[in-house]
């Protein structure tokens, strides 16, 4: 595990201790939503950590690092939306939004907006 993915894991694993008992389903949905998420930072990432981008403007690639993960979960239909600020390497700040599903293997990351929070924010406006 990297040291960035490993940082976004133990900052989880705390903010799991401090749950209370009564929201203990949408606790586990919660965990289970970040750890599927960290999982596929880990898995997509270089050896060094860093995920890697396509700038949308510029169509160059962009190596970045995870940064913090929002603690909020954003409805979209039966899909979640998780945010991670991510950083490149000359320190700029992006918005990485993805799209997670639940699937028969849990969940899973389906789509990645990456500074393309109108585009999200046009998406959800829509969503009933």
């Amino acid at each position: 595990m990297t040291p960035h993915i490993r940082i976004l894991a133990i900052a989880l694993l705390v903010s799991a201790g401090m749950m209370s008992p009564s929201w203990a389903d949408q606790d586990q949905t919660k965990i289970d939503l970040q750890a599927a998420l960290l999982n596929f930072l880990e898995m997509t990432s270089d050896p060094q950590g860093r995920f890697r981008v396509i700038d949308r403007a510029s169509g160059r690639v962009l190596h970045t690092h995870a940064g913090a993960m929002h603690p909020k979960i954003v409805p979209f239909g039966d899909d979640r939306v998780l945010c991670i600020e991510m950083y490149d390497r000359a320190g700029g700040r992006h918005d990485a939004d993805f799209v997670m599903r639940q699937t028969a293997a849990g969940w899973m990351v389906v789509d990645v907006l990456f500074d393309q929070r109108p585009l999200l924010k046009k998406a959800l406006s829509g969503v009933r």
